[in-house]
């Protein structure tokens, strides 16, 4: 329903698939999926392992049939069964394991998705968040192994984690993937384990607003080139998490800016925050002993500087 609400449109796809379109993105069906000897079809030999595959076939025929549109963009998703060969149901019933995903696509030509000014990615992500009501964090993905992994880019991927669970995959898809499927160059999705993510998402709660004013605060670091902006971004939230629980602060982390000179082994990220609590207005020096914590904090676990 949430899907739906944002505008992305339901597909029902065969569960069966082509080995070609397994190992157009990126996985081995003798190793991963199970061969069907009965199959109905010669395109249908093979019980899909991931949902992706199916719904990034539907793309470049979709981008084709409304070209010259002149908004032609579009998000499709399917919630449907999946099967990895090796993975069993809990039991003596030797079954293979039925794992029910949600998997989505968003794909724009390249008219059209020069609107957003960002990659295919934040597209994705915000479907994602809008069904899991924010609660997801993003590890870089760094892995192809798995079917579920098998078409995303690393580097331009994360993991999808609830409540410290994994989940899935989002981001955009690898070069091997693009050329084999003709997907245009602005597309991006994610697949979840539906089971997972409905035992793992928390209902939401309400929080009333501060009646005291709060304040907001910029804060730079300098670190290595090697160090990402989602490593500082998971301390940052480490830390202000514990001012929250032993301190009572609430607190809004945002992005504000990335700058590295040209041959520099350094860069500087720059984040901003705003600080509320419930109970009183924050003072000056409790907002610089909380940076100055933070600094601390950041400096002894990565070698950042506070500029």
């Amino acid at each position: 329903e949430k899907l739906k609400q944002a505008g992305a449109n339901e597909l029902l796809t065969y569960s069966f698939v082509h080995g070609d379109l397994m190992r157009n993105t990126g996985t081995d069906p003798d190793k991963w999926a199970y061969h069907l000897r009965n199959a109905i079809s010669p395109d249908l030999q093979y019980y899909r392992t991931s949902l992706t595959p199916s719904l990034l076939a539907k793309v470049s025929p979709n981008i084709k049939a409304h070209a010259g549109d002149e908004s032609n963009e579009f998000a499709i998703y399917e919630i449907g069964k999946a099967h990895v060969k090796g993975e069993m149901e809990p039991g003596d019933n030797n079954l293979p394991k039925q794992m029910t995903r949600l998997a989505l696509v968003f794909a724009s030509d390249s008219k059209s998705s020069k609107k957003y000014g960002v990659s295919a990615y934040y597209q994705a992500k915000k479907y994602l968040d809008t069904i899991t009501d924010g609660q997801a964090e993003y590890l870089p993905l760094d892995t192809n192994e798995y079917p579920i992994t098998s078409s995303y880019q690393i580097g331009r991927s994360a993991v999808v984690m609830v409540n410290e669970q994994m989940l899935g995959v989002v981001g955009e898809y690898n070069q091997k993937t693009k050329k084999s499927l003709k997907l245009p160059e602005f597309c991006a999705g994610f697949e979840l384990d539906l089971d997972l993510l409905k035992i793992n998402i928390k209902p939401k709660t309400y929080q009333p607003l501060s009646v005291f004013p709060g304040t907001k605060q910029d804060i730079t670091f300098e670190v290595d080139t090697a160090i990402t902006w989602g490593q500082l971004e998971q301390l940052l939230h480490a830390e202000l998490a514990v001012a929250k629980a032993e301190l009572g602060y609430n607190y809004t982390l945002s992005p504000l800016d990335i700058f590295k000179e040209d041959e520099s082994s350094d860069k500087r990220v720059s984040f901003r925050i705003e600080f509320t609590r419930n109970d009183k207005t924050i003072k000056t020096d409790e907002v610089n002993n909380l940076l100055q914590n933070l600094a601390k904090a950041l400096h002894e676990n990565i070698g950042a500087k506070r500029i």
